[in-house]
């Protein structure tokens, strides 16, 4: 049994209690419905007041600002962390005094770092974010330049092999971690999330959730999803770096793009994503055989 195999269940209920079928809510939403029980302070709003670092900040030439996103302190977001539970869950990992550090830089957005220890040394998340009114024409989205999750004290095995661009084993919290990115932006009133998956099975892990703004970008990556199930997620990864995944009319390899993705937060948003389904035909992938022991070089 899966993780989603409640579903099922769920919808047999409701269809036996109304009568016709339910969608039930997935993972991310029931994590986002019990975040947004939390709060998520703004020194405008929690009368905390001004402290040195903010008027300093504000001053002619002061460098870097102390506010993530323009409105969270380094406080706030430690706080937000604790009250939905991360850390908690964090602690359970065996990391029992994790704590928060927040870089300032230029055009590139806040980076959000969360260590396993007071001394900073076990580095456990690493997130770099950014407000964006460019990638979606008349709307602002904030956009993941980078996520890293996880466990410096895991090693890889046969169960758990290593993937593209990892150091250490995942931390396990993925969902929550974008349930919590998700509740940044309705607390700033943004119109949604987005990133851009550098690695195939990034964007597979958020399939569920996240749709490609461009249409030939979503029906390209729902042709490989589909000649790829089946297999592991190193599997696939392997398959793609060996070139084995090759385009049916011209048999040239193909090679994993990036593009930019987006997690509707506003109504409009979702409108215009509603209005964009399938305008985009579907490319035709086929997967080449593995190479025998004997065709090996």
């Amino acid at each position: 049994y899966g993780r989603r195999t409640w579903r099922y269940t769920a919808r047999f209920l409701a269809w036996l209690a109304g009568g016709h079928g339910v969608e039930p809510p997935d993972d991310l939403e029931l994590t986002l419905r019990r975040y947004r029980l939390t709060t998520l302070p703004r020194e405008e709003d929690s009368g905390w007041g001004l402290t040195e670092e903010d008027l300093f900040a504000i001053a002619p030439g002061a460098g870097p600002g102390t506010r993530v996103l323009g409105a969270f302190s380094r406080h706030a977001i430690e706080v937000s962390l604790e009250e939905t539970g991360i850390l908690d869950q964090i602690r359970a990992r065996g990391y029992p005094d994790p704590s928060v550090e927040i870089a300032f830089g230029s055009g590139t957005g806040e980076l959000i770092r969360l260590y396993g220890d007071p001394d900073q040394t076990l580095l456990l998340m690493e997130l770099r974010v950014s407000r964006n009114r460019r990638l979606v024409p008349g709307m602002e989205v904030l956009y993941i330049e980078w996520l890293l999750l996880q466990d410096p004290r895991r090693t890889f095995s046969a169960v758990e092999p290593r993937l593209p661009g990892q150091a250490h084993p995942g931390l396990g919290l993925l969902r929550e971690v974008v349930a919590w990115i998700v509740l940044l932006c309705e607390r700033l009133e943004l119109d949604g999330l987005a990133s851009a998956s550098s690695q195939y099975y990034m964007a597979v892990l958020g399939r569920h959730h996240l749709q490609f703004l461009d249409g030939d970008a979503q029906a390209r990556f729902a042709a490989l999803h589909q000649l790829l199930t089946g297999m592991s997620l190193p599997e696939a990864e392997a398959a793609l770096a060996a070139g084995r995944v090759v385009d049916a009319a011209t048999g040239t390899a193909l090679r994993w793009e990036p593009a930019a993705a987006v997690y509707p937060v506003s109504e409009r948003l979702r409108e215009r994503l509603r209005q964009r389904r399938g305008t985009a035909p579907a490319p035709a992938f086929r997967l080449r055989a593995a190479p025998t022991p004997s065709q090996q070089p």
